[in-house]
């Protein structure tokens, strides 16, 4: 799988305080979620907003060292 991503940031502090990401949504969803819910999401941005909320909630709740 090969998705070119390009990501901008705007920092205050030393720290990140935005980030914006521009991928072929298709790409993405087939990579990060398999199958037909892949399929899916690659089609209805609603569906890939879910799910890329969802694995972020997943991640800061298991790693508490970034909260």
């Amino acid at each position: 799988m090969h998705n070119v991503i390009d990501s901008t940031f705007r920092f205050e502090d030393g720290m990140i305080i935005q980030q914006h990401d521009v991928c072929d949504a298709r790409a993405w969803a087939a990579m990060a979620l398999a199958g037909v819910g892949g399929f899916l999401a690659g089609r209805f941005r609603i569906l890939r907003s879910f799910k890329a909320q969802q694995m972020l909630k997943n991640f800061v709740n298991k790693h508490t060292e970034y909260q």
